[in-house]
């Protein structure tokens, strides 16, 4: 009995290892899947950092040079969800996970737009050219 109980054991264990492998999520144009769920992807390497300091994060660059319709993303280096938005319309440009990217937005007008973290107040500039 205990060597059939043994037998029974390892072929139980073997048995974990010839299950398939679960299928990745499905996630949504512009994300990936790692490590069992969906990871936003890097859209450009032109990116607003939001740079973790009390009490509110500090833009860098604080002037961001873009092309009309050129993507770029913020990136959030603190542990809280920050949204950016316009200053002239008061309208969310974006949100900004913590520890994460945002989804990669553009402008579509040439001009100087002005942005504000909105839980602080820090602000910083897009030029689009």
């Amino acid at each position: 009995m205990g060597r059939s109980f043994v037998i029974a054991v390892a072929l139980a264990v073997a048995s974990c290892h010839l299950a398939d492998e679960t299928e990745p999520p499905k996630c949504d144009e512009g994300s990936h899947p790692e490590l069992g769920r969906c990871v936003q992807d890097a859209t450009e390497k032109i990116r607003v950092v939001l740079t973790k300091a009390s009490p509110c994060p500090t833009p860098t660059p604080e002037t961001l040079t873009v092309k009309v319709k050129q993507n770029f993303q913020f990136e959030n280096q603190d542990a809280v969800t920050y949204t950016i938005k316009g200053t002239s319309d008061g309208q969310t440009w974006v949100s900004v996970p913590p520890n994460g990217l945002s989804l990669g937005m553009s402008l579509v007008k040439a001009g100087t737009w002005k942005y504000v973290v909105a839980e602080c107040g820090s602000m910083g500039t897009v030029v689009v050219e």
